[in-house]
């Protein structure tokens, strides 16, 4: 007996069912009227006719006008469809099916199960009896179910991760999520798809043809085919994170009637810096126990003499210098950065590293390390260049580091139009020599000692550096910008100092978010010489000013960031992502993959994160580094 409104429901179908079929008849009549209009036409205009007549898909059609024409969608001209089809088949109507499901039996309503996860659910289980500690996930209570309550209660079945989810529901929980802002990046800028172009060029003709790559579910090992001369390369690629002692997942399981909340504070710091490489034991840029045992057996480097050491990271909030310090950064203005030691005696080949690993833990912030800097990055990338060169001896590395202002820092003589006073003296760098381009002579930045001359106020300029307009002078650049600016030569145009402004500002910024989030970085961010909107007026005129005429000589517009000085010196290669392309660098899913376990582990104290982060990383094995570096080396080949 049906009720009133399943009968209502059965006379609406009916009625639909009813139009369905009218209007698909139409439909059917009206393609026949044109095959027979294009059939009985002159063969001139019959493939004109073909492409006008329109495409007339009966029942499709036809159902799809009847459901919005009764408010419903296509779901509902699906099921109209599918009732005539059924009564095409079998004379009658579809019948509802309904409500005629069976309930299943589930192990949740056995009581003594059911009183057992209450007592689990609400935190009442030893942890060695499978109880669950810091966050309630469904991976635990399946865990707490398989292995230790049913086999207690003598049961033989096991239960899934899906049946784990389901359960928690059942028990009262909910998964609340922490949600976060949309960000919008510059991934597909013009001048980023350039740049990302340039790149893949060189890794697929340049790098890939002399690696060693993995190919397969089982990663096999493919080497490649050298020729005489060629070297095997090997893809590094290094990046920075934080773990935070207080880290939170952004999901927790909660009782019906409670709200998560979250803690303010994130926890002290532990920053990591990295490198990874597929083609080592353990995915990394480390040592294996046999090697570092031939290691100990060398002799120890002597010190480099009258070696100086200068400030090394960003300073903690409330102290006036930073709180350690390095070797100053391979430079070319430092002649001690340079200091080759005396041979190894005895007869040793080499004298022992001073590091095995290429990994750096630091741990900033109030009465801690000092933040990551660039002197810190250049003393750990020229630690992995020995540990490279001793692990993978005659093999090229090919170092890939994100793009970041921090990364491309310029050596503190670089030359760089954009730092250069006008005059003489002043808050100026002193840059290296370089060679005019006008005459191919030798032109030095900086006056001789011997110099005699003076500036405006009287003081000497022996030792100083002679700034852009002497510069100019020299490179006969000042009677070309008399001549394209009418007799008026600008140090720096308008439109040069909006960019000037706009570099500032960002480097401004940056100094400030580095100071406001922990771990953000290195603080040095205004040495890279560029800015976020610089690519937009590449197109402009290069004779507008000095400064901008300067930038574009060619001497100062191969200087190379200090990273690529210190790798290329060595005789390897050096390569920087393009902007917005973290998912090209497979360290990222080293990160992920650590900070997943790491907050399950974690029990927000910084004793327990010491430990955890260490462990968290090495569990990392190179099997997964070696299909990560897979997924964005494919990553990068679509992008060709």
């Amino acid at each position: 007996m049906l009720s009133d409104q399943q009968a209502a429901n059965k006379v609406f179908d009916l009625e639909a069912l009813r139009r369905y079929n009218d209007l698909r008849l139409e439909l059917i009549e009206k393609r026949e009227a044109w095959q027979k209009k294009i059939a009985s036409a002159p063969s001139k205009i019959r493939p004109l006719l073909e492409a006008r007549q329109p495409k007339i898909l009966s029942a499709q059609q036809a159902s799809q006008k009847v459901a919005y024409g009764c408010g419903k969608g296509p779901a509902f001209a699906k099921h109209l469809r599918n009732s005539a089809n059924y009564i095409l088949r079998t004379g009658l109507l579809p019948e509802n099916c309904q409500g005629q499901g069976a309930a299943h039996a589930s192990l949740l309503n056995d009581i003594r199960v059911s009183s057992k996860l209450r007592l689990w659910s609400d935190g009442l289980i030893a942890e060695e009896e499978g109880g669950w500690v810091n966050k309630l996930r469904p991976e635990k209570l399946r865990r707490y179910v398989n292995e230790f309550l049913f086999p207690s209660l003598g049961i033989e079945s096991t239960i899934s991760i899906s049946t784990a989810t389901s359960w928690l529901k059942k028990l009262g929980f909910r998964l609340a999520r922490h949600k976060k802002g949309v960000y919008v990046d510059g991934h597909e800028r013009p001048d980023v798809v350039v740049k990302r172009s340039q790149y893949a060029k060189i890794m697929f003709e340049e790098i890939f043809p002399f690696c060693t790559l993995y190919d397969g579910p089982d990663l096999v090992k493919v080497e490649p085919s050298l020729k005489s001369g060629e070297k095997l390369h090997r893809v590094l690629y290094q990046d920075e994170t934080c773990f935070h002692a207080n880290d939170q997942c952004n999901s927790i399981w909660v009782k019906e009637d409670e709200q998560p909340i979250r803690d303010k504070s994130r926890g002290r710091v532990v920053h990591v810096s990295d490198f990874i490489i597929a083609d080592s034991e353990n995915g990394r840029l480390a040592l294996t126990e046999e090697e570092i045992g031939v290691q100990m057996r060398l002799p120890v480097k002597p010190p480099c003499p009258n070696l100086e050491l200068e400030p090394a990271g960003h300073p903690n909030s409330g102290t006036k210098k930073p709180t350690q310090k390095v070797a100053v950064a391979m430079d070319r203005t430092f002649d001690q950065a340079e200091w080759i030691p005396p041979p190894p005696p005895d007869g040793a080949p080499s004298y022992r590293l001073s590091s095995f690993d290429a990994r750096r833990i630091i741990y900033p912030g109030s009465n801690g390390d000092a933040w990551w800097d660039m002197p810190q990055l250049i003393a750990q990338t020229k630690a992995a260049l020995d540990i490279f060169e001793a692990k993978f001896p005659g093999d090229i590395a090919v170092f890939v580091f994100d793009c970041s202002s921090a990364h491309e820092a310029f050596p503190s003589d670089a030359l760089l139009a954009h730092k250069m006073n006008r005059g003489p003296g002043g808050a100026q760098p002193k840059m290296h020599d370089t060679v005019n381009p006008m005459t191919g002579e030798t032109q030095r930045m900086v006056w001789p000692m011997n110099y005699t001359g003076r500036d405006s106020r009287g003081k000497s300029l022996a030792g100083q550096a002679k700034g852009m307009e002497q510069v100019c002078l020299e490179r006969g650049l000042l009677e070309v910008l008399s001549k394209e600016n009418k007799g008026k030569v600008l140090a720096i145009c308008s439109e040069c100092r909006k960019s000037q402004a706009a570099r500032d500002k960002a480097a401004k910024e940056a100094k400030a978010r580095s100071e406001e989030i922990e771990g953000s970085g290195m603080p040095d961010l205004a040495s890279r010489g560029s800015f976020e909107g610089e690519e937009e007026d590449i197109e402009r005129v290069t004779t507008c000013c000095m400064q901008r005429l300067l930038s574009s000589q060619p001497d100062f517009m191969v200087e190379k960031p200090l990273l690529q000085i210190v790798i290329e010196r060595r005789g390897h290669k050096c390569l920087f992502l393009p902007k917005f392309h973290c998912e090209l660098n497979p360290i990222e899913m080293v990160w992920g993959q650590a900070k997943r376990r790491f907050r399950e582990m974690a029990d927000g104290t910084f004793p327990r994160a010491k430990v955890l982060v260490p462990e968290s990383l090495d569990k990392v094995s190179a099997q997964n580094i070696r299909r990560y570096f897979r997924h964005c080396d494919r990553y990068l080949d679509a992008y060709r």
